[in-house]
């Protein structure tokens, strides 16, 4: 029999073959795992409320509306929850904008 390799191993030597690929790829992993890079950069982007005059009332594909947090077009910045219950608004009309890349 030509290839069958496995049927004339005895169980001992089979265990200690298995042993040594398990050994050898735990060994892999470690070694993946200690040495490896520190990631490159990271950034963390911050959510703007903005007030949304129409609501999701219209819909998900009607309503196609840019809420910019900064610059010359931008919508109407809610500071904090109080102020927004203040201005009397609800779920519906506040939406989270971000705006990326950072500012310089």
């Amino acid at each position: 029999m030509a290839g069958a390799i496995i049927e004339n191993m005895s169980s001992r030597k089979l265990a200690i073959l298995g042993g040594v690929l398990l050994v050898c790829q735990v060994l892999c992993f470690m070694v993946g795992a200690i040495f490896a890079p520190n990631p490159n950069n990271s950034d963390q982007f911050l959510a703007t409320w903005c007030k949304d005059p129409d609501g999701l009332s219209k819909g998900k594909h009607e309503h196609e509306a840019w809420f910019v947090p900064r610059g010359k077009n931008k919508c109407q910045v809610i500071e904090d929850m109080e102020h927004a219950i203040q201005m009397g608004l609800r779920a519906e009309e506040i939406v989270y904008t971000f705006q990326l890349p950072h500012p310089r």
